[in-house]
């Protein structure tokens, strides 16, 4: 196994002489604590245990580290690398109230929204939230902003404006791990343990609007999460970053939906359905207006109840929310079958990119799936 201290260094924990490391075995990992324990030198802190990837989390010295890649039964030592919210209107060019006029809601969907909480008590919510957890220890009550924010374009209610600023998927079940804190940031494997609870909470749908500083890679231990999670039957929805450079982890894993942002109301997709395997999908990402969360200040007000946001956060929302409405209405199709509908069904923008469309990828997944015997 390849060992390269150098990638480490961005993992530093200031003031301790520490890193942050995500371990991967080659077998399932049973009684990882007591494992882990057995051998590695006092001072080393597991973060977390993520059996369901045959793998854990911890934070040590690098001798640590040398120590843990010479052992057989570790296949790799991966810098546990920080993460962030994606910071930076919009359904009507989605295109979504078609499927919206066809009965569509996301009712009996699943949506994770893997983040910096969420602000229980806005009307928008109300009945809403499924379930919660915290992997932070700061509490799943959103004290930045973003996770309030980007649920409500996946899936809010839009209770306190009659309706005007509802989610993509208004009756969608959403389940709300706090994997980012009051910062708005956390680690790979904070995120990384979200993704197996969403698992085990049934979720169909995952959205991730964070990810690391710069581009990610592939080989990451984020990004190879996403793909062990995709393989299972849920999507995975993640925003490809603001920088402008290649995508951020997890949004370059092969196995998520890239997703990046555009201003729907100066680009102006062409008509007609690309049929293209394109590697990102853009949403409207400028001024998204969705709900507040008390106490918050960022983004531009909208009333006390909703702010306005951009970014690829906002845009991989929207594409989240429009794929709780299409397994609404075919709950057997697969998150490849998703993926082929979306980037085919989407028109063209200027500059070649593949805006998300949302009656067309139904159309396209209606047809795909017919002829499926």
């Amino acid at each position: 196994m390849t060992f390269d201290p150098s990638s480490f260094e961005p993992t530093r924990i200031p003031g301790a002489g520490q890193l942050a490391a995500v371990v991967r075995l080659r077998e399932e990992l049973h009684a990882a604590q007591l494992w882990v324990d057995s051998f590695l030198p006092a001072g080393a802190r597991v973060r977390h245990t993520l059996a369901g990837l045959r793998a854990f989390s911890l934070e040590c010295p690098l001798e640590a580290l040398r120590t843990l890649a010479e052992r057989p039964e570790v296949t790799h030592v991966l810098p546990d690398l920080a993460v962030r919210g994606l910071l930076e209107s919009t359904l009507d060019a989605a295109r979504v109230r078609p499927l919206w006029e066809e009965g569509l809601t996301g009712k009996g969907v699943r949506l994770a929204v893997l983040d910096t909480g969420i602000d229980r008590g806005h009307p928008d919510f109300e009945g809403r939230v499924a379930t919660l957890e915290d992997f932070t220890g700061c509490g799943v009550r959103d004290d930045v902003g973003h996770g309030t924010h980007v649920a409500s374009v996946a899936a809010g209610s839009g209770e306190a404006s009659r309706g005007r600023f509802r989610g993509v998927a208004p009756a969608a079940s959403i389940l709300v791990a706090r994997v980012l804190d009051s910062r708005g940031m956390g680690r790979m494997s904070d995120v990384m343990a979200g993704l197996l609870w969403a698992l085990t909470r049934e979720a169909r749908v995952i959205n991730i609007s964070l990810g690391t500083e710069g581009p990610g890679s592939p080989d990451d231990a984020l990004a190879w999460a996403v793909n062990e999670i995709s393989a299972r039957g849920v999507v995975v929805v993640a925003a490809a970053g603001d920088s402008g450079e290649r995508p951020v982890s997890p949004a370059c894993s092969a196995s998520a939906v890239c997703v990046e942002g555009y201003d729907s109301l100066s680009d102006e997709p062409g008509e007609g359905t690309s049929g293209a395997d394109a590697s990102v999908i853009a949403a409207p990402g400028v001024g998204v207006v969705a709900a507040r969360a008390f106490g918050t200040t960022a983004g531009k007000a909208h009333g006390e109840s909703y702010v306005a946001v951009s970014g690829s956060s906002a845009a991989a929302a929207h594409v989240s929310g429009v794929c709780a409405l299409l397994l609404e209405a075919l709950p057997e199709a697969t998150p490849a079958e998703l993926i082929g509908a979306l980037k085919s069904g989407g028109r063209i923008l200027p500059g070649g990119r593949v805006a998300l469309t949302a009656p067309a990828a139904l159309a396209v997944l209606r047809e795909r799936m017919r002829r499926t015997p």
